[in-house]
């Protein structure tokens, strides 16, 4: 007979043989099932470029007398650091040596890009439009009231002086970037007249 071995606990089987009709004492056999640790779900965990993650808070391995973590056919030195993309092994065994095996899948997100645009001049008192990219969520400081509206990529600035934004960026992860623009404002109807260039050396344009 095939014990059931699906339900822990112990069973008593007894075995005897019969010659010619003649049957022997019956010989017990006990037979005990030991339970075997259930981490769970294999995971898959994400994190930014250039992180790191933590692994040791994915299961609960109070219960094991004994939990090792696997990379590559290796061990982890160190599981509540990691940050190399691949297949990440939890091999947990308990008193009885019974044991589980869970999978880590570890994706590293690419690197989240902010972009602010190029600097550049803004008529006095006249919206102008920022032109931000490079992520899902977007905050641009100084806000209100010199924007309509800091969370969106692309608001419109109505300014009295120069200004520097600086634009924050975030993925689906929360992963951020930032970035910087400056709107230098002129006051019409002046001319701006550019210093860089100076045709004779004498310093004016």
């Amino acid at each position: 007979p095939t014990p059931f071995t699906s339900t822990t606990g112990t069973t008593t089987y007894y075995v005897g043989q019969t010659n010619n009709g003649c049957p022997s004492p019956r010989v017990p056999v006990t037979v005990v099932v030991q339970p075997k640790p259930a981490l769970g779900a294999d995971k898959i965990v994400r994190i930014c470029y250039g992180g790191t993650a933590d692994l040791t808070n994915l299961y609960n391995t109070s219960t094991l007398s004994n939990n090792t973590w696997l990379h590559n056919l290796l061990p982890v030195n160190d599981p509540s650091s990691v940050n190399q993309e691949g297949l990440y092994y939890l091999i947990g065994s308990n008193t009885a040596g019974c044991s589980d095996t869970a999978i880590v899948n570890l994706i590293m997100l690419p690197p989240v890009i902010a972009n602010a645009g190029p600097d550049a001049d803004a008529e006095y008192n006249y919206p102008y439009q920022l032109q931000g990219s490079g992520g899902s969520e977007y905050l641009w400081t100084p806000g209100r009231p010199l924007l309509n509206n800091q969370s969106i990529p692309n608001p419109l600035a109505t300014l009295t002086e120069t200004t520097t934004f600086v634009l924050t960026v975030k993925n689906e992860l929360g992963c951020s970037d930032t970035d910087t623009v400056t709107l230098r404002v002129l006051r019409g109807p002046t001319f701006y007249v550019p210093t860089a260039f100076t045709p004779n050396g004498d310093g004016l344009n």
